[in-house]
Parts: C-alpha cells; structure tokens; sequence
C-alpha cells in the first residue's frame, strides 16, 4: 500500500512536471514548428500544404517567436523561402515595444526582418510615425521612404489636421544599435506649415535618456546686452560624466561662452560651471570706451567621501568683477564665499579643517580688506554616557584670519564641560550644561575704540552654566491634540570680562528668536561673549491632528538680573527685561500654510523685526507672499529693510500657465522688480515667454528690464539628470 502512494506521488510530479516544461496546446490549432526557429502561432483556420511546404493560417492569427508577435486576418508561411506574409489588419510587436500597423507586411520566419508598405509605427513612448515603405532588420537598422514622425498627439476634433509639429522626410534610417533617428532631406513643420530645412538631422530614438547633441536655443533682449540667443550644446561622455556648452551671442556684449561640467563617484560628485567673456571695456559708470577685457566667473563644488569616517570637498565661487554676474543674470549675491574642507566623523568626536575665502560684491567692498580665513580647525569630542551623572565634553579651535590691510588675529580656544542628562520627575523634565572656555588671540593693526592701533594678544577665562526646564501638558480634543510646554532656562556667566583688546570677526551679526532667546550665547561666532545672569522663559502650544492640519505659537522673553551688563541692541538684551518674540505657524492641508515672526521692543514700543509669509491656493491657482521688516543696530548707521515680495502662479488650463511676481520696497523706493510670464507645455513641447524688470541701487547696473523665449521640443532639446 505505501509503494503504491509513493508510485501515485512520483507519477502526480512528472505530471506536473512535463506540464510547465512542454509548450501550450490546449488551444486548437496551435502548433509549433519543426524547425529549432520555435515559431508558435495559432488561428481560426489553418490550412498546410506539405508539397509546397507552406502554411496558410486565416482568422485571428498570431505568430510569435521570443518577445516579437505578429497579428494579421491572413498568414502564409514559405517555409522553404523562410519568409512570412501577413495580410489584412496587421500589427507588428517589436523588442523595443515599438507597434507597426500596416495593410501587407513581409518577414522572415525569425520575426526579425520587414518589408512593409503604408505603415503607421506607433513608438514605445507615444510618438507616432507613418511612411510610405520601409525595411527592417530588427536590432540594426529601420529604414523607412517619405516619412512623417511627431511625437504630439492628435486633436480628437480634427483627426486629420497636422500635429502641433512634426519632421517630414524624405528618408529616415532608425539606427537601433546607436539608438538615433537619422533624417534625410527633412522639414520641421509647425501646424502643417514648413518652418525650417535640413538636409541631415538627427537626434535620440525614445529609448534614450541622455545623447549628444544640441539643446533648445533661448532667444531674449536685455537692456544691458541687447538681442541676444544662447545655444548650449550637450556632451554626454558616459553614465556619470557630461558637459553642457552654451555659446551666448549678445548685440552690446559679444560672445561670451558658459560651460557646465559633471562627474559622478562612487562616494562623491564635482560639479563645476564657469564662463568667459571677451568684452568691451567699460568705465566706472559701465559706458563702453576703448579696447577690450576679459570677464568671466567660475563655481565649482566636490565632495567626496575617503571612507566611512573621513570626508573632503571645496566650493568654489569667484567672479572677474562685482557686476558680471548680475550682468549675465548668473546670480545676485552681495558676496561669494569659497571654502575648502575635510572633516572627520567617530562614535563621540567630530574633526573639520577648513579654509575660507571671500569675495564682496557690494559698491564699497574693497578686496584689500577682505580677510581670507585659513586654516580653520574645529575638534569635538564626548565622553561615554555615565548614567544618571551625564558625560563630559572637551572641545578646541583655532582660526588665522588675515588681510592684505586691516588687521590681522589668530585665535586658539579650548573649552571642557558637564551636561547632566534629562532627569523626569512629575512629568517635569530638567537638564543642565557646566562649561569652562579658555580663548587667546593674537593680533595686528587691531583698531581699538579709543582710536589707537593694537599689536599683541589678549587672553579670557570664564566658565558658563545653564539649568533648563520643561513642562508639556497634553489634552486629547477630539481628532485634535493640544499640547502645552512652559520652559525657562537660567543661564550665568557670572565674570566681567573685557573685550576691548579681542577683534570681532564672527560676532557682527546676531538674531533674537526661539532658539537663541534659550541659547548661552545667543550670538553667532565666538568672539563676543554675553555675561551675566538672566532667565529665559516661554510658552510653546502646538494643535495636531491626524488629518494634514496644524498650528503652533511661541511667546517668550528673558529677564537680565545684572545690573552691570552692556545693553545688547542686536539682540534686544538689556537691563530687565528683553524684547519679546514670538511665532505663530499654521499648516492647513494642501491648501496652503502661513508663518508670523516678530520682535518687540518693550522700551521703544515698537517693532524691531516682523516677518509674514505665506502659500495658499489649489494648483489651479497658488499665491505665495513674504513681508519683512527689520531693523539692525550695530556700529555703523542702522540697517532697514521694509519690503513686500508676492507671487502667484495659475494652472488656466492642462496646458496653459500663467505666472507673476513683483518686489515692493516700503521705505518710499516703490517697486525694485516685477516679471511676468506665460507657459505652454503639453506632451512634445514646452513654449515659455516672460519679462522681467530689475532696479539696482547699487553700482552701473541700475534699472533693467528683459524679455526671454524659450522653446523646447521633445528629444530636440533637453537634459535629465545624471544617474544616481
């Protein structure tokens, strides 16, 4: 009895067996020939004539061998010819995914070779293509008689007007193994109408991401460069390397050419763009005089990765002079910052040295005065956690900066600490930082406030500590959650320390807000340290929800309780009572979210910062706004800023965009720019026009104003990322 089972289960596996190796034939009429070609097909009606060796299928034919199939309403297979014959309504299914609709078509039994008439080809991506013959051997080349391609589609109302644009030849070669499409004797038509002749044209099939060749020429007038169009060019040198040349020809400003490279590694990128320009001189007031100069900008950033610790990399932005970029519409940056680096992760510490360079774009900077900072050394380590009695930290840095005049400073700074971690007790949460700094400078040309000149050091030592303390609260409001979280911080550096002799490099500017309101030193940089002993104090509500709407508000202050303390107009501290800040943030779905800051002054009663922004709309129509008022004090007049900046954008229709924008300055300067613009984009084009108007206040640029076209068309004209 158990070798009969073992017989039956032996018997069901081979069973199973030959049924997933052997080839279908539960369908009727479907054989397999008996030739090694494997071509399978299947019918309504077959019909062999083994004299003649042929095969004559009728009625829903299919043949196919590997990934090609053939469908016609007749099939009659020479096998001695090796030639099949379809008739009827053909389609044709190629490896590339590409379809061949015809009326007759002629292959060899491999469904690897066509001869066709009257095709229409349908590509793998949508675009279409119809001609009058053609000549196929699949995997090399198609080369097809009086062709039209388009890759736009049809209007449904009017099937038999022209696409939006199309490429009519009188030869196209489809060159598989170079994956191009090569036109012969060609006209680029724009509704039905012949715009432009080429008699040799080429460009990617659909199958290809990234190919050498031009990109969409862009067209503009500028009032600084009169007419001008750009014509970039595109390298592709392999998976992870191009390089983008766009020649510009401008009316007033010559020839200028740009250029973009790019490289991928493994563990790193390099990107480096520049530009050069042989152009007329110009004097200070940008009038064109005698001779000629050369203009021109580089940027370049690399990072590459060592190993799993060590990491290095540079960015790179200068510029010939400080009106070249805004020249070219390359960038309106006030200053470039260049910085070279490499750093060092651990479990605990963290290494970087770096070296910066600066170069100010401003009316009045003078790059004598520039500092170049370098080396630059940051070290900082933890010790391993220790319970309930946190851990240690030491830290040290070391800074050069120089000048070709003004004054010269190193810096060495050491610092060693305790945090003690959170400690929780009735839902209170606490913690608590002990630090002891140590910092020496070196200097020359040092200016100091009474007007003489310093060269030597200056040492300071002061320890700092700071308690911090939180309280959340949570309530459950329906699908809502309110959460409520007091905290306050008492921070003391307890030492009257004299500064005077210490240059102020990195501690020029600083901001009152919820992060530095609980800082120890609330300002950025280290040389200029805060004294005293002040509490900080806020309250933060949070609304969440499960659905994608929230809201959040902050209100906090400080009170300073040493009366000794300098008042610190940058940062609103002072004797007392310090400015208030506070935040109120609101998500409201996809329709759109807003965010207010503010500053106030309580001895002055008034506004030292305010800042509004917001998005909100459908993507039929979305508006974005910002409104900034601020008010700076250092040692030189104040600095204001009062402006309102909107834009909006409005999906019209599927295709059609409109767009806009303006800058308004508040202080009585009215508009500084304002652009508008329309876009067209549907599946084979993109058509973009705007305008654009600028009002410098600064240097020769002064008001200018520019119109830009560009047109793009599907495979004539565009760049896609490198690989990832």
């Amino acid at each position: 009895m158990l070798g009969e089972r073992w017989l039956l289960s032996i018997s069901v596996f081979v069973a199973a067996l030959l049924a997933a190796t052997l080839p279908p034939c539960s369908e009727p009429n479907a054989q397999q020939t008996k030739t090694a070609k494997r071509i399978w097909y299947k019918s309504d009606r077959s019909v062999e004539d083994s004299q003649n060796r042929t095969v004559t299928l009728r009625g829903n034919v299919e043949v196919w061998s590997g990934i090609h199939t053939l469908m016609a309403d007749r099939v009659i297979w020479y096998q001695k010819r090796h030639l099949i014959v379809a008739e009827g309504k053909v389609v044709y299914l190629d490896q590339s995914g590409h379809t061949v609709f015809a009326s007759r078509i002629e292959l060899t039994d491999d469904l690897k070779k066509y001869v066709v008439k009257d095709l229409r080809m349908l590509l793998s991506d949508g675009s279409k293509a119809a001609a009058k013959s053609g000549v196929t051997d699949i995997g090399k080349q198609k080369r097809l008689r009086k062709v039209i391609f388009s890759p736009c589609k049809i209007c449904k109302d009017a099937p038999n007007s022209p696409p939006l644009w199309r490429i009519k030849a009188q030869t196209l070669i489809h060159d598989e193994a170079q994956k191009k499409f090569i036109y012969k004797n060609a006209w680029l038509e724009v509704f039905g109408v012949p715009i432009i002749y080429t008699p040799y044209y080429k460009h990617p099939d659909p199958t290809v991401d990234r190919a050498t060749g031009w990109l969409a020429w862009s067209y503009g007038m500028d009032s600084k460069l009169g007419y001008f169009v750009q014509m970039p060019y595109y390298f592709v040198f392999n998976d992870r390397e191009d390089l983008t040349l766009t020649p510009m020809v401008s009316q007033k400003e010559r020839l200028a050419l740009f250029a973009e490279y790019r490289r991928q590694f493994d563990k790193g990128g390099l990107v480096v763009s520049g530009s050069y320009n042989f152009a007329r001189r110009r004097d200070e007031n940008n009038n064109p005089i005698s001779g000629s100069e050369t203009r021109g900008h580089l940027f370049a950033k690399f990072r590459y990765d060592l190993d799993d610790n060590w990491r290095v990399g540079a960015n790179i932005f200068r510029a010939s002079d400080k009106t070249y970029l805004r020249l070219y519409d390359i960038s309106t940056a006030e200053s470039l910052k260049s910085r070279v680096w490499a750093e060092r992760f651990s479990d605990r510490s963290y290494l970087n040295v770096e070296g910066w360079s600066f170069q100010g774009l401003r009316a009045g900077d003078d790059e004598k005065t520039t500092p170049a900072v370098y080396p630059n050394i940051e070290f900082d380590t933890w010790g391993k956690p220790n319970g309930d009695l946190g851990r240690w930290r030491a830290s040290a840095y070391t800074r050069w900066l120089s000048r070709d005049e003004g004054a010269d400073s190193y810096r060495l700074s050491g610092r060693v600490g305790w945090r003690l971690p959170d400690t929780h007790f009735g839902g209170q949460v606490v913690d608590a930082v002990a630090n002891l700094w140590g910092d020496f400078y070196y200097s020359r040309d040092l200016g100091l406030s009474n007007g003489q000149v310093y060269d030597g050091s200056a040492t300071r030592f002061y320890p700092e500590f700071q308690v911090n303390w939180r309280y959340p609260f949570v309530k459950q409001l329906g699908s809502y959650q309110l959460v409520m979280a007091p905290r306050a911080s008492l921070i003391s550096v307890p030492v009257s320390l004299s500064q005077d002799k210490i240059p102020n490099e990195d501690s020029l500017s600083g901001e009152l807000d919820q992060s530095s309101l609980f800082a120890i030193q609330p300002r950025s940089g280290r040389d200029r340290v805060e004294t005293g002993t002040r509490v900080a104090y806020g309250l933060n509500v949070s609304l969440n929800s499960t659905r994608p709407w929230s809201a959040e508000a902050f209100l906090g202050q400080s009170f300073q309780l040493d009366r000794t303390v300098v008042a610190d107009r940058v940062l609103g501290i002072r004797q007392g009572l310090s400015d208030i800040v506070g935040m109120l943030r609101v998500q409201a779905s996809r329709y759109g979210s807003a965010t207010y800051r503010f500053q106030y002054n309580i001895q002055d009663k008034t506004l030292s910062r305010s800042q509004f922004g917001f998005q909100a709309g459908v993507p039929e129509f979305r508006l974005t706004g910002v409104y900034d008022y601020f008010t700076t004090f250092r040692s030189d007049p104040i600095t204001e800023a009062h402006q309102i900046r909107l834009g909006a954008r409005s999906q019209v229709t599927s295709t059609w965009t409109v767009f806009g924008g303006a800058l308004y300055d508040l202080r009585g300067n009215g508009l500084l720019e304002w652009q508008g613009g329309v876009e067209y984009r549907n599946e084979c084009c993109r058509v973009r026009l705007s305008y654009q108007r600028h009002k410098f206040e600064d240097q020769s640029i002064g008001n200018r104003e520019r119109f830009f076209l560009q047109i793009d068309l599907k495979y004539i004209g565009t760049v896609t990322k490198l690989k990832q």
